[in-house]
């Protein structure tokens, strides 16, 4: 290594959540011209990534800002990332003219994933290249990537300009269009859940939510064959144009690796800091190897980050969110009803909250509960409406809420009802017929609630009847 950290500067006290001014310079003791790429990282994750090439004998400064986010004792680091050195390697099937193409690390159990796409297969196989499963894919499965959050499937079908998202054991799941015609190559943010492709022949990079919309478009500096998510340092490692490049999350370059041949897939093990490759030439010869850095040069110093003393406390930040509450739209007075409270964890770990059912800004219920990351719960309340009207529910948990307007309405009516409770002049009170008079006794016209009135029964030589009102 001939390109060396020499001298790392930032104050030693920064406050939480302030933004300061670091550099740091690079020296080559070498006889010639070399490049190399540079990281600069807080306590292990790689804040800063970018690519230099100096002179010989010549120097470089990088200017940099640098935000601490909580408070503690961080450690900076610049870190000169050495040559590549094989680990492993494994031949393919070399066999009918098929090549190795797209390649992905598992990160739930560290072994690999890689595609054939002239006999349209995916292969699942050990670290050492004894086959696990493979099955036939649908189209034409070029580049794949392993989904961090369920470990499902997700590949490039090229020539149909799809993606394609299936179980495990090549079940489809779901499949959607590209956003141009080329498309070989995908990863996933284990961040963020975004899918990022890239196009050959146009050379743009896309980020797309899960549906295939598209959210982001960049230039890459040629087209694209294949890409790989480094979570540690949030940047991309790609293939293409016989290259394997080093990209920030905008397609810009931080350093290119030429003169390996045909590299197809790029694979990246964030646990163990390698990278997988597959390379091929038609009818003779495929492989997968893994690479690692050797000979990185290092150096670091420490930063205090201060928390404020004085003033109010900062909020602590959203983690948990409302996505949706669920209510009828008309209920009745009086009439209990169970609306419910979904809300979702969208940081990165475990976390608690204190949902709350309201009823026109007053608290119906309150209950605490932990949501894994990633994760959503349903939270079940009782309300019971006391007055008739519109009503805005709304269900809260932190910063965040939604709302839903409900209908309260009276309870119907009874129905009315008439009796006819006794005789003038009867002394036991006698079994009522069916007919008074000719008229059927439930069509007797009522009285308002509650009213006593007399009726002549002349048929039953009676002088008359008290009719008793009923309902409203």
């Amino acid at each position: 290594m001939v390109i060396n950290p020499v001298e790392l500067q930032v104050p030693s006290s920064v406050p939480v959540e302030t933004t300061v001014d670091g550099s740091f310079t690079l020296g080559n003791d070498g006889e010639q011209t070399s490049s190399a790429t540079v990281e600069l990282a807080e306590n292990g994750v790689t804040i800063l990534a970018r690519g230099v090439s100096i002179p010989a004998g010549g120097t470089e400064n990088v200017d940099f800002d640098y935000t601490p986010f909580t408070a503690g004792t961080k450690e900076l680091c610049v870190n000169v990332l050495g040559k590549w050195e094989r680990l492993r390697r494994w031949d393919g099937a070399r066999s009918d003219c098929e090549r190795m193409w797209g390649v992905a690390v598992d990160p739930f159990d560290a072994s690999i994933w890689y595609t054939y796409w002239n006999s349209r297969r995916i292969v699942h196989a050990e670290r050492g290249g004894v086959t696990i499963l493979q099955f036939s894919a649908p189209g034409f499965p070029w580049d794949i990537e392993v989904d961090p959050s369920d470990g499902t499937l997700w590949y490039a079908d090229q020539r149909n300009n799809r993606i394609r998202h299936v179980e495990r054991d090549g079940t489809g799941i779901d499949a959607f269009g590209t956003p141009d015609t080329d498309t070989r190559s995908i990863t996933i943010d284990p961040g963020t859940g975004d899918i990022w492709v890239a196009d050959n022949n146009t050379a743009k990079l896309y980020r797309l939510d899960r549906d295939g919309n598209i959210l982001d478009t960049f230039a890459t500096p040629f087209g694209i064959n294949a890409l790989s998510f480094a979570p540690g340092s949030r940047t991309l490692w790609a293939t293409g144009s016989n290259n394997l490049v080093h990209l920030n999350l905008d397609g810009t370059e931080i350093q290119r690796f030429g003169g390996w041949g045909n590299v197809l897939g790029v694979g990246v093990d964030s646990e163990q800091g390698t990278l997988w490759r597959t390379r091929a030439r038609r009818c003779d010869w495929d492989f997968v190897e893994e690479l690692n850095r050797i000979e990185t040069q290092q150096l670091c110093t420490t930063v205090e980050a201060t928390a404020e003393e004085d003033g109010e406390p900062e909020p602590e930040p959203v983690r948990v969110r409302v996505t949706a509450i669920d209510a009828p739209e008309e209920v009745t007075v009086s009439n209990p009803v169970a609306p419910t409270v979904t809300v979702e964890n969208i940081g990165d770990s475990e976390a608690s909250a204190v949902v709350s059912l309201t009823s026109d800004e007053s608290i119906v219920g309150e209950k605490t509960v932990t949501v894994a990351a990633g994760e959503t719960r349903t939270v079940d309340f009782t309300w019971i409406p006391e007055t008739p009207g519109a009503v805005v529910l709304c269900g809260e948990v932190q910063a965040s809420a939604k709302c839903t307007a409900v209908n309260v309405v009276k309870p119907a009516p009874e129905e009315a009802r008439c009796t006819l409770r006794g005789f003038v002049g009867s002394t036991t009170g006698i079994e009522i017929p069916n007919q008074v008079s000719g008229i059927p006794v439930g069509e007797l016209e009522c009285l308002p609630a509650g009213a006593v009135g007399v009726v002549g029964v002349a048929s039953l030589g009676l002088i008359g009847t008290e009719l008793l009102g009923g309902g409203e």
